[in-house]
């Protein structure tokens, strides 16, 4: 048995190091790995749970179903990994769990069609 799980986000780590890095490009270099691990998993018959922050969902709704389409599992993981800014409308999740968890449920449900089924921070 094989058992997988993936973070997916917004690609943040120009922005860990300090650099100003626009959502549009962090979402390119996620929504193209996403779907080379997609293509992995499917060539080798594997089916993982994904991880995915909200944003990611909103801004990659053709993933969220291409992850949901070929069976995999899709759970919840916090709003962003960035502290707010222009782009962002989710509080910091490291500042209020609760209440990043509740909007993380309202906006990730609806965008993957989905229940909450874990969450990870």
């Amino acid at each position: 048995m094989i058992l997988l799980s993936f973070d997916t986000e917004e690609f943040d780590v120009p922005r860990e190091h300090g650099v100003d890095f626009p959502l549009d490009e962090a979402m390119k270099v996620s929504v193209y790995g996403t779907n080379r691990i997609l293509d992995c998993l499917k060539k080798n018959g594997v089916k993982a749970t994904f991880f995915c922050t909200s944003n990611f969902a909103e801004n990659a709704p053709e993933v969220m179903r291409r992850i949901m389409d070929e069976g995999h599992e899709v759970a919840a993981h916090g709003c962003d990994h960035w502290q707010t800014a222009a782009g962002f409308r989710c509080q910091p999740f490291k500042r209020n769990l609760g209440t990043s968890y509740r909007q993380n449920d309202r906006r990730l449900s609806p965008t993957a069609y989905v229940s909450r089924i874990r969450y990870r921070t």
